[in-house]
């Protein structure tokens, strides 16, 4: 019986076993058929995403591109009031909401929906106005957006030149500019800035532009382009240039298109918010040994062969003028000039940098734009533009200085200061007097009483030689100069320490039909502690030429003069010259201008750096944290000083 029980208990356990062993491969079984589904769920859920993905990827790229194509509107002729808009995209284009205009004015807009297919052109007629100016200003606007610039005088319609589909500009990517002309002409290009011809590249596809970066320079590398030093940078920003003509199947050849393309500037720096002047020269009129305006040349090395070698012995100190292009874009970068024009090396001295100043005369204009180097202060270019800020307020008249970067041929030429316009505008801006009815005189402390020819001069002699303790005598000299102007003049150039002062170049104005002349600062680069003779220590009063100002002297003997120049100088170390007022600006101007102005100095100079730039910016604010204790007792030093009527005829004796 036992046996028989212990063979039914080991059955039965066997039995537990198998049944144990079932379940669990069941339960495994169950588990992996789980795991199945989970995973295929999984791959079905990866593959819908994958689909979606697509498909979204699809839309995505389907949108980029329609909103591209929506900012590939542009216009490819004009003829008056009839303009025919041009889709350069690859997709069709909705017109509603879209609005030209002309010279910041509403000239046509689309209410309706018109569809203009890519690489299609649609036509229409302006509700208002007409174009009829070389440099009349075309905008597009989609939904108050601008969305292009351009100017009369680069469409192909305002003569027989070749069209570009993609305008001249900023761009952040690389674009294909497409050169169009009348059917059955061949269209021949060039590269390098030089004016094609026939035997040019010949166009047969799209001109790739793109990132030209830390490309190896051409222009910037030429012989003679300074006598100073020998540092040559190895790379340059560089812009794709291109000039184009056509010539039909009547052999004729047409006007010139000039075109210039910045790719990749909108993350650098160096180029924000800063405007930019675009110029095509003939090589050989810049940089020709005989005839190049921008290289010392054959005039030097004549005048060295004889020994005679002077400031003045080089080509580009002749002031020969050569033939250019140019293309101006403002600070967001967009185009708003265009036109042949002279451009001259200004002989102010520093000519001999290899970054030198430029005059550019615009065909059809009166005055010229200036260009300066900084001169004296060409290392950080701040103290003209400094000093026109500060001085913004009072009465005596400043050219108005602001930084902008130059290219020549596409290579990157470095900032410069631009003033547009001479004195006469200038002082025109200030005053509202029309710039035909102001005077403007040059004269020389040297030999004031010698220029005999000069309307200015006679009034100098008569003040320097009258005895101005004479009431009767003292308003009569206020009936010729604007007292109140000069002593602003004396007190502004003598505060920054400007060692310039008075140079043998100084400049007054008067209005036709106002016999009084006023003053006008200029050349303060060697101030604010540019040189040992402007740091903020220094007693001004003491140069030669301030001393032996004879005018001045004259009327310091004047007590109620004396006294409207303590309060003018006390006046102007208050407010004028207050180091916050100096402090905030100095901060704008190198939020504004550090990149820039270092990036342009390692072009032509290298090793400096925007920590350099802010020392050299902290020194300028020194001067004027100190200055004012020092010149406020040299002022009452000199109004203290004895001074006698001089007699001139024994003074030259």
């Amino acid at each position: 019986m036992r046996n028989v029980e212990r063979t039914e208990i080991v059955n039965k356990s066997k039995i537990k076993d198998i049944i144990v062993i079932i379940l669990a491969v069941a339960a495994i079984a169950a588990l992996v058929v789980f795991l199945l589904f989970i995973r295929r769920e999984e791959q079905q859920a990866q593959q819908a995403q994958i689909q979606q993905g697509v498909i979204q990827a699809t839309e995505n790229e389907i949108k980029q591109e329609q909103e591209k194509s929506q900012k590939s509107i542009a216009i490819k002729s004009v003829n008056g009031n009839v303009l025919e808009m041009y889709n350069a995209g690859s997709t069709t284009v909705n017109m509603q909401g879209y609005e030209v205009w002309l010279n910041g004015e509403s000239v046509f807009s689309f209410d309706e929906a018109v569809d203009i297919e890519a690489k299609a052109s649609y036509e229409i007629t302006l509700t208002s106005g007409k174009v009829e100016n070389d440099n009349d200003v075309l905008c597009i606007y989609q939904n108050g957006e601008l969305i292009y610039q351009t100017i009369y005088s680069v469409i192909s319609g305002t003569a027989n030149r070749p069209f570009f589909t993609v305008p001249s500009g900023f761009y952040d990517e690389t674009v294909e500019i497409a050169i169009e002309a009348p059917e059955g002409a061949e269209i021949y290009y060039t590269l390098d800035g030089t004016l094609p011809t026939k035997e040019s590249l010949k166009y047969e596809a799209p001109i790739v532009a793109t990132i030209l970066s830390g490309s190896e320079p051409v222009y910037a590398t030429q012989r003679g382009i300074t006598i100073r030093t020998s540092y040559l940078p190895s790379s340059v920003e560089k812009a794709t240039v291109i000039t184009a003509m056509y010539v039909d199947a009547e052999e004729n050849e047409s006007e010139v298109a000039y075109g210039t393309y910045f790719i990749g500037y909108d993350i650098k720096p160096a180029f924000t918010d800063i405007p930019v002047i675009a110029i095509w020269a003939q090589p050989e009129a810049l940089f020709d040994y005989e005839d190049g305006i921008y290289v010392s040349g054959k005039a030097y090395e004549d005048a060295l062969a004889k020994g005679m070698v002077t400031d003045y012995s080089a080509n580009y100190c002749m002031g020969w003028e050569a033939d250019v292009y140019m293309q101006c874009f403002d600070g967001n970068k967009h185009i708003y000039w265009s036109s042949p024009a002279g451009l001259t090396v200004d002989n102010d001295g520093y000519a001999s940098l290899s970054q030198k100043s430029l005059s550019i005369l615009p065909e059809g204009q009166e005055e010229a734009i200036l260009l300066s180097n900084g001169k004296a202060d060409y290392t950080m270019k701040v103290r003209s533009q400094l000093t026109s800020q500060l001085l913004a307020d009072e009465e005596i008249s400043f050219m108005t200085y602001a930084p902008c970067v130059v290219f020549i041929n596409g290579e990157y030429w470095g900032v410069y200061m631009q003033t547009e316009g001479g004195m006469e505008s200038a002082i025109a801006a200030k005053t509202g007097i029309n710039k035909e009815d102001i005077i403007v005189e040059q004269f020389k402390y040297s030999n004031a009483f010698d220029a005999v020819d000069s309307e200015f001069s006679a009034c100098y002699e008569f003040i320097a030689t009258q005895d101005m303790t004479d009431e009767e005598v003292y308003a009569e000299a206020q009936q010729m100069i604007d007292i109140e102007n000069y002593i602003e003049y004396i007190c502004a150039n003598v505060y920054i320490g400007n060692s310039n002062f008075p140079s043998n170049q100084q400049y007054v104005w008067r209005a036709v039909g106002d016999g009084k002349w006023r003053f006008i600062v200029n050349d303060v680069e060697q101030s604010m502690a540019n040189s040992d003779l402007s740091s903020y220590s220094l007693n001004t009063y003491l140069r030669p030429m301030i001393q032996e100002d004879w005018m001045l002297y004259s009327l310091m003997r004047n007590e109620s003069f004396r006294q409207a120049f303590a309060e003018t100088m006390t006046r102007m170390a208050d407010e004028v010259f207050d180091v916050e007022t100096v402090a905030l600006l100095t901060q704008e101007i190198t939020k504004q201008n550090a990149y820039p102005i270092v990036n342009s100095y390692n072009r032509f100079f290298g090793g400096y750096s925007t920590d350099a730039y802010k020392l050299q910016i902290e020194e300028i604010v020194e001067f004027f944290e100190n200055r004012k204790e020092y010149i406020i007792s040299y002022t009452m030093e000199f109004l203290s000083q004895k001074r006698e009527l001089i007699d001139f005829q024994a003074l030259e004796g």
